[in-house]
């Protein structure tokens, strides 16, 4: 059975982490920022698109889970638009099933 599930504070933590780092490798990858920026940017980008964390206002974080499990995470910006699937956490069997628009 497939859930979704409000992230936790733990899951979130763990997930900003690896965001962070996804999203400043990235920037650097396609040249918009140095290495030497690019933690810092990352951070202060998602400090301002969610400055309360889990709980920020016009925003909801899943963790996705198949029968208990975590297999990944989405999350809803107020518009209702999806902002992110994050596949960072997709076991394989999942991947090819991504709910990506």
């Amino acid at each position: 059975m497939i859930t979704l599930d409000l992230m936790n504070s733990t899951e979130f933590q763990d997930y900003l982490n690896s965001a962070i780092k996804s999203y400043a490798k990235s920037n650097v990858q396609s040249g918009n920022w140095n290495e030497k920026e690019s933690i810092s940017k990352a951070t202060e980008q998602y400090a301002h698109l969610l400055p309360d964390g889990e709980k920020t206002t016009d925003n909801k974080l899943f963790t996705i889970r198949s029968n208990g499990q975590e297999v990944g995470m989405i999350w809803q910006a107020s518009d209702g638009r999806y902002r992110k699937v994050g596949k960072r956490n997709w076991h394989q069997e999942y991947r090819t099933s991504c709910l990506c628009p």
